[in-house]
């Protein structure tokens, strides 16, 4: 058995960096799809501003597009504070298949179950708005993970404000403009 935890992301720790900040270092297995869920930024976050939400259609059309990480219990112990488990997210198990143009050769085009944080109904919120910063950790995130130039479009695309918070703000775009090395050492991983 794996010592390692498999975790589906596809809001703001899509960005690695994000990730490290956040945990320490972890590696990416695959990029891959969970399909019948719809990605939204409807969640309310404790900030009041919206964070992502894989939002379960059960529409074999829908989409979510995301990264494999492979955590430690440690360091998912660590993330479920960030994500505010009980407070707004509750983790669940999928099974997300894995993109054939992934790096993980030894499952390309396979399914991987892996833990999911999804938005608890009574957090979600619809008039939500992401902060500018937040939106851009999910955009880039895809991006830097080479997911199709029509997903981070539409990333791109929604609607954002700036955070009020300016020192939140430059932190946030801090560790999205940071090399990966140099989180890793700041963070003693």
């Amino acid at each position: 058995m794996s010592p390692f935890i498999s975790y589906f992301a596809y809001g703001s720790n899509l960005t690695h960096s994000r990730l490290v900040a956040r945990i320490g270092m972890c590696q990416v297995r695959a990029t891959a799809t969970l399909s019948g869920y719809r990605l939204a930024f409807h969640k309310r976050g404790a900030d009041g501003s919206a964070k992502c939400d894989a939002h379960h259609t059960g529409d074999s059309l829908d989409r979510v597009r995301g990264v494999i990480y492979e955590i430690t219990a440690e360091q998912k112990a660590v993330l479920d504070r960030y994500e505010g488990v009980g407070f707004g997210y509750a983790m669940h198990t999928v099974k997300a298949v894995v993109d054939v143009t992934s790096p993980a050769e030894d499952v390309s085009g396979g399914a991987i179950r892996a833990l999911i944080y999804l938005a608890q109904s009574e957090y979600v919120d619809p008039r939500a708005v992401p902060f500018s910063w937040y939106r851009d950790f999910v955009a880039e995130g895809a991006r830097r993970h080479g997911l199709p130039a029509e997903y981070v479009g539409t990333i791109e695309a929604v609607p954002a404000v700036q955070d009020p918070d300016k020192r939140r703000h430059r932190e946030n775009t801090r560790i999205l403009t940071t090399p990966l090395d140099r989180l890793v050492s700041a963070h003693g991983s």
